[in-house]
């Protein structure tokens, strides 16, 4: 019998490395998620908030996966840590965790962003 293997990976969106520009960014700091991986968890760790000049939205996505959908940066959903759980979601291709930045740029932050995924073979 065989059993799924649960893997974890790791992204780390910083405004000193990254920038804030409103544009999809692909941190730096990153992990490629393969084709037909199901997506069971991700969650955030917000270690510096984020800060924008206006009313910047955030969304997280992977490999065709939305993640989290654009919300406003200073939301509860972006404070500490948080949970933001996709249910069978499968990639559609590989892909790094990426952070889009949409209505204003952000000026500061740094956000550990964790993604579990179970590798499907189709």
């Amino acid at each position: 019998m065989a059993y799924a293997k649960q893997v974890v990976v790791k992204a780390t969106y910083s405004f000193a490395t990254d920038g804030g520009a409103v544009s999809t960014i692909t941190p730096a700091i990153n992990s490629l998620v393969p084709k037909n991986a199901i997506i069971t968890k991700a969650w955030t760790d917000v270690r510096t908030n984020m800060t924008s000049g206006g009313s910047a939205t955030v969304a997280l996505a992977c490999g065709g996966v939305t993640i989290k959908s654009a919300t406003a940066y200073n939301d509860a959903a972006y404070t500490g840590i948080d949970n933001h759980v996709t249910s069978g979601a499968k990639t559609s291709s590989a892909g790094y965790i990426t952070f889009a930045v949409a209505t204003a740029a952000l000026t500061a932050g740094v956000v550990d962003i964790y993604v579990e995924y179970i590798q499907s073979q189709a």
